[in-house]
């Protein structure tokens, strides 16, 4: 994760989260239409305008065929800054960041299998409204694009906020708090902290069979992240899906305790609930059960 890139604005007119320009990228909280040459000309003498560079020249040879696919997809998503509603980010993690997908590795495979060959550059909008995908499951789960991220050493990943006016970022409290799931921290100047290590460490080893983020938390009365443990890797005292953490019982890390030395101290908007599966794969035979629900 970039520390320079942190609590972006959405801008729909631009048809991008980030701004393709420096100058934009300096100013993420502001919007400047494009210009219109047309308009332009119309309104002064007719000049000839320089012809703008792509920056992707390679893309149409990544939709040549499979062979050419293979060997400039790594230059396009190098570059390639991709924008997408958080509603939307579990199913772009499992179909660009998906193992069993050669076609989609951008790097080549890491012999000793400590990283994942994947890259990107992603930007995760917040929107006010729940989405009806989100309303459906009642909550977003945020595990397959965190662990995509923690085993890969090129994918970058940040969130933004759709653009509205008066927006502020510093008091955005929920999008500050969901880089705590990268195991950052926003700071007042809106750059990223130093990495959590210990936090770092769980994604990487793949201790975790979700992380539920539940934006509107209307069964508890506040937003709450669920972070499941997988079985084999729970605490002594996490018994049930939802446990209650010794050391913090009120979902508000204490100093000091187990939940604060993960990152996830004086949080602003959630809360974290923790627990664990009560049975080996219980959350894979949830997702099966859902699934074959819905066919």
């Amino acid at each position: 994760m970039t520390d320079k890139q942190v609590l972006l604005v959405y801008l729909p007119k631009a048809g991008t989260l980030r701004s393709s320009t420096r100058m934009g990228r300096s100013n993420p909280g502001m919007y400047t239409a494009p210009e219109d040459p047309e308009k332009q000309i119309r309104t002064r003498a007719a000049k000839t305008l320089p012809p703008v560079e792509t920056h992707r020249p390679f893309v149409g040879l990544t939709q040549v065929c499979m062979q050419l696919r293979k060997e400039f997809y790594p230059l396009y998503i190098a570059k390639q800054e991709v924008g997408l509603d958080m509603a939307h980010a579990g199913k772009y993690a499992a179909t660009f960041f998906n193992p069993n997908m050669p076609m989609c590795y951008s790097d080549n495979i890491d012999p000793l299998g400590r990283s994942m060959p994947f890259r990107g550059n992603l930007t995760i909008a917040l929107s006010d409204k729940i989405l009806p995908l989100e309303r459906l499951a009642g909550y977003l789960d945020a595990l397959p694009l965190l662990e995509a991220w923690a085993n890969s050493s090129r994918v970058e990943a940040g969130f933004g906020r759709y653009s509205r006016k008066r927006y502020v970022p510093q008091n955005d409290g929920e999008a500050k708090d969901l880089y705590r799931l990268y195991g950052r921290k926003v700071l007042p100047d809106r750059t990223c902290g130093e990495m959590n290590r210990n936090w770092r460490t769980v994604l990487r080893r793949k201790h975790l069979a979700a992380i539920r983020v539940y934006r509107t938390g209307r069964s508890y009365g506040r937003p709450y992240f669920h972070i499941i443990w997988k079985y084999e890797h729970r605490q002594p005292w996490m018994t049930q899906r939802y446990s209650t953490m010794p050391d913090s019982p009120t979902g508000r890390a204490a100093p000091g305790s187990w939940i604060w030395n993960l990152g996830f101290d004086l949080m602003e908007h959630f809360d974290v609930r923790v627990g664990a599966e009560t049975y080996p794969a219980e959350i894979a035979d949830d997702y099966d059960y859902w699934m074959n629900r819905a066919n």
